[in-house]
């Protein structure tokens, strides 16, 4: 849609495992770099495919990295480059970094970032080895989980430093979010992510600046869907976005921001995926659904147990609220959004109603 409407446009991946062209991400962009001679390294061979992606292997190499993982300073210099050697036009710029993804491996001095200087650095012993964690090795993760996202920042700062020092920063539209967060060990012995429907994965910063339109320090409360991302930047940009999903969010404001409810419906998926899905994931019972509404977070495993959690105060979803009688209403409620939700997906509706005991009678 930007392209059409005259922007130039352009993409920088370093995760070359599934944002690609191969996955058809690269429509619509003039310039599109996917990290592709790492990418076609691996491919060339399953043999070679398979040693690089087990871990076991790699340890045995005494090498713990992704093979050629693309750091910030490298994205970074793509995009500067890219934008010296473009002519004065509008432009969109999509950037997927993946130094905060597994392995949590930050560079120096970040490993040490969270660490006290009488101990020793930590180190990366992975996520998957399918026996279960011990306090100390779950401190470890989420110490250079937290270095990682740490070390990413820093080299944000310094791309928005750049762009500001030749002029583009106070007209130009910032948003910062992830496609998930990561999981753990406040759910079982579950380690990673897209596993489960615990916010520990769904939620993920959201960050717009945008300093003509939107008010500086402005802090929305309320549960949002990043479907809604599209129409806001078309909005912020002053084109047309009938022909695209969701709603903007351009219209939150300091007064309206805590209080304005969300347009779209907050309903998430998660499915068991062959060769990933182990037995300690939460997910490993069968796909799980969720909704969440009025601060309210309603979650329906595989094996049909229901959980619900209030997201104010209870952000780590350690207190389930859903066998509590004073509750009943609102999970009846969010029980029926679900139900209704999925009686609009026809592969799914008998099967998905016959496990929860719902007729469409009830969910009307």
């Amino acid at each position: 849609e930007l392209r059409s409407a005259g922007y130039v446009t352009a993409a920088f991946m370093a995760n070359w495992g599934y944002v690609t062209r191969e996955h058809g991400l690269g429509r619509g962009f003039i310039h599109f770099e996917d990290h592709t001679w790492q990418k076609q390294l691996v491919g060339s061979s399953v043999l070679l495919e398979g040693l690089v992606l087990n871990e076991k292997f790699k340890g045995f190499l005494g090498y713990q990295d992704r093979i050629g993982r693309k750091r910030a300073p490298d994205m970074n210099a793509g995009v500067l480059n890219w934008l010296s050697d473009t002519p004065e036009r509008p432009f969109f710029v999509f950037m997927n970094y993946m130094d905060a993804h597994i392995p949590y491996l930050p560079p120096q001095p970040f490993d040490r970032k969270f660490v006290e200087a009488s101990q020793p650095t930590p180190r990366w012993t992975g996520l998957y080895g399918g026996k279960p964690r011990t306090p100390a090795e779950v401190r470890v993760l989420k110490d250079l989980y937290e270095s990682s996202i740490a070390y990413l920042d820093h080299h944000l700062g310094l791309l928005f430093e750049e762009l500001e020092r030749r002029g583009f920063l106070q007209n130009t539209i910032i948003v910062i979010t992830s496609d998930h967060g990561e999981t753990l060990g406040e759910h079982g012995d579950f380690l990673g992510h897209a596993a489960s429907l615990y916010m520990t994965e769904l939620h993920v910063p959201l960050l717009i600046s945008f300093p003509s339109r939107l008010a500086p320090n402005t802090t929305v409360r309320d549960a949002v869907t990043l479907r809604d991302l599209p129409a806001t930047i078309m909005d912020l940009v002053g084109l047309d976005a009938t022909a695209l999903p969701g709603h903007s969010l351009a219209g939150y404001s300091p007064s309206q921001g805590p209080t304005r409810p969300s347009e779209s419906l907050l309903f998430s998926t998660s499915i068991p995926m062959e060769g990933w899905t182990r037995k300690e994931f939460p997910v490993s019972k069968g796909g799980m659904t969720s909704m969440i509404k009025g601060g309210l977070h309603y979650i329906r495993r595989g094996d049909q147990v229901e959980e619900l959690y209030g997201l104010d105060g209870d952000e780590l979803e350690q207190i389930n609220l859903a066998n509590r009688a004073e509750n009943n209403r609102e999970l009846l409620a969010l029980r029926a959004s679900v139900d209704s939700v999925l009686l609009r997906q026809p592969g799914r509706r008998a099967a998905e109603l016959r496990q929860t005991g719902s007729t469409p009678a009830a969910v009307q």
